[in-house]
């Protein structure tokens, strides 16, 4: 789920229609061709409080262009949910117990920029989930395929992304 939120405020400005017009590390969660509109290196942070109830998101990202076609970025994603009540389907009042959920996620990019116009990429993700206070969690690899093209006309600029592909999150614990 975490991995679904949005994560700059140009994207959320945009209601998310980032894929295409995307541009450096901001954009690499829509699309991982999007580093291969970078000059030369390009820095991203970004800490997000959402839903006023204590979740916060954090993101830390780093790019660099390498060779004239070749860009690499490294990100890092994470997200603390503060402290929640445990419920359960006997206790749907509350047991007494408190638990916190931590999302992770880091993240290898590389983008290629195969002519003037097309740019292709690639992400490779370790993904984590951990529960504090229960003893259980999942963790799963996952990738994101993306390109930009240029068509040249008008302005008009074409992305593609395929998001999170990957086998199911494997859980772990007695919980």
């Amino acid at each position: 789920g975490f991995l679904k939120l949005e994560t700059s405020a140009r994207a959320i400005g945009m209601g998310g229609s980032f894929v295409a017009s995307g541009r450096g590390v901001s954009g690499i969660p829509y699309n991982p061709a999007s580093i291969a509109l970078i000059k030369r290196s390009d820095a991203y942070v970004s800490k997000t409080s959402l839903y006023s109830v204590g979740i916060n998101h954090h993101i830390i990202g780093f790019g660099r262009k390498m060779t004239p076609s070749d860009y690499i970025s490294g990100h890092l994603m994470f997200l603390d949910s503060g402290k929640m009540e445990e419920t359960t389907t006997e206790d749907s009042d509350g047991t007494g117990g408190f638990f916190r959920l931590y999302d992770f996620a880091f993240s290898v990019t590389y983008a290629r920029r195969m002519t003037d116009r097309l740019n292709l990429g690639v992400t490779m993700k370790y993904c984590r989930e951990s529960y504090v206070n229960i003893a259980m969690g999942a963790q799963s690899l996952a990738l994101d395929i993306g390109s930009v093209f240029d068509t040249g006309l008008w302005g008009i600029i074409l992305g593609m992304s395929v998001s999170n592909f990957g086998p199911e999150l494997q859980y772990y614990g007695e919980a």
